[in-house]
């Protein structure tokens, strides 16, 4: 393959994480996202609008942006392997795996009690409103008397943590800025020099990341101090899915137990 700079991925990403009251693992169906997924692969589903204003749209009962972050998102693939030694090779004979780790790491920049009650591994029922809708995970109103709180839960021994699904959606190779749909039939030289392009119908192209289920394992520290943001680090780790599907009819995860990377084109 030759070289293409439009290859070169630069750009932050959203960050979206799958919303409380009941929610915390979405099936991704074309109701939730805008790629319908089924044994491994799928259909793109809603091809007019981008996933994140799908997913803040039409499924903002499923999704929240948790907003502002700093220092990117780093993936982390981590397999382990074992040697297999032969008394006849002073190295190993042959490989095994033994073991898969995966981690999503970032840091929120915006301190709200909703994006707190999921950095600290919480459920949404320990974080409590008064005044407001209610869907406590939607902000906190700004009418007299309203309130909002997060119970800091002690647990107990057996608990099992928060589960969530997390979306990344950030540029995805071969697409820098706008392209627009291939030139419409004319002669030789409108196409050469573009100057019967179909402008009315614009192409875009993102890279998706989605882990169906996470768990936050970092330890927080955040502090309030006077000449700096006060940020807060997470690790997400995830886990493969559990055979349940990804809620599509007659769906199951084979070859995507973790999620899936998605390249989509839209517009």
């Amino acid at each position: 393959m030759a070289a293409n700079a439009k290859n070169i991925i630069v750009g932050a990403a959203r960050v979206l994480v799958s919303n409380g009251s009941g929610f915390a693992r979405p099936n991704l169906s074309s109701a939730t996202f805008p790629y319908s997924v089924d044994n491994g692969s799928g259909t793109n589903t809603s091809t007019a609008s981008s996933a994140y204003s799908f997913m803040t749209s039409t499924a903002s009962l499923y999704w929240r942006d948790i907003g502002y972050t700093s220092n990117g998102v780093e993936i982390s693939y981590e397999p382990g392997y074992s040697d297999v030694m032969v008394d006849q090779l002073l190295d190993a004979a042959r490989l095994f795996k033994q073991s898969v780790k995966v981690t999503l790491r970032t840091e929120f920049d915006e301190g709200t009690l909703e994006n707190i009650h999921v950095i600290f591994g919480q459920n949404e029922q320990f974080l409590n409103s008064s005044g407001v809708a209610t869907d406590t995970l939607t902000g906190l109103s700004t009418g007299a008397g309203s309130v909002q709180h997060l119970n800091l839960q002690a647990g107990a021994i057996g608990d099992a943590p928060v589960e969530r699904s997390i979306v990344l959606i950030g540029n995805a190779p071969s697409f820098i800025g706008e392209t627009y749909n291939t030139p419409l039939t004319g002669t030789t030289s409108q196409a050469a020099t573009g100057s019967n392009i179909q402008t009315a119908g614009i192409i875009k192209k993102e890279r998706i990341y989605v882990a169906r289920r996470a768990v936050q394992t970092e330890t927080v520290t955040h502090s309030l101090k006077r000449d700096g943001a006060t940020v807060y680090p997470v690790s997400f780790r995830c886990l493969p899915e559990d055979g349940q599907g990804y809620g599509v009819a007659g769906g199951n995860t084979t070859g995507s137990e973790y999620g899936f990377i998605l390249d989509r084109v839209y517009g």
